[in-house]
């Protein structure tokens, strides 16, 4: 149930990129509160940014770059929050001055090596089945006078 719930979600990429965003702030937030809250000290600190942040943005990246391609919009998203973030939480800056920087190399770096393993023939056929699901192209043509119908639709559409 879970799993069929999760798969309709990562089918869209933009839902995929809300939930990788979600998710994303969540874990950066809880890293902060961790680091500067509840376990203060540099060993801390330096294993939730220096370790656990970058694997997880880098694999993060990765995985949505693998399923979806580049995603623009959460690129942009992810570096609106960081900037919005380091701009309006006051120990955001002193805690961790390079965040910006790291989350940029962390973007790069998963989403080039996600983009290196992708299906690019499964990601363009996802693109081209969007878009004539959008135009409502997706239905085949029929035609009125139609000659090539069967036997049987012809005594159905007909009265005797």
């Amino acid at each position: 149930m879970l799993n069929q719930k999760f798969s309709r979600i990562t089918d869209s990429p933009l839902k995929t990129a809300a939930l990788a965003l979600i998710i994303w702030a969540a874990v950066t937030n809880g890293l902060f509160l961790i680091s500067d809250r509840l376990l203060v000290s540099l060993i801390t600190l330096m294993l939730c940014f220096g370790l656990i942040y970058p694997v997880f943005m880098t694999f993060l990246c990765f995985k949505v770059a693998k399923r979806h391609g580049i995603l623009w919009y959460y690129y942009t998203a992810v570096i609106l929050v960081t900037a919005a973030e380091y701009a309006a939480v006051p120990h955001f800056k002193s805690i961790i001055p390079n965040i910006i920087v790291l989350t940029l190399l962390c973007l790069i770096f998963g989403c080039g090596i996600g983009n290196c393993f992708a299906d690019k023939a499964l990601i363009d056929s996802e693109k081209e089945q969007r878009r004539l699901k959008k135009l409502h192209e997706d239905k085949a043509y029929t035609g009125i006078l139609d000659t090539n119908r069967n036997k049987s639709d012809k005594r159905n559409g007909k009265r005797k």
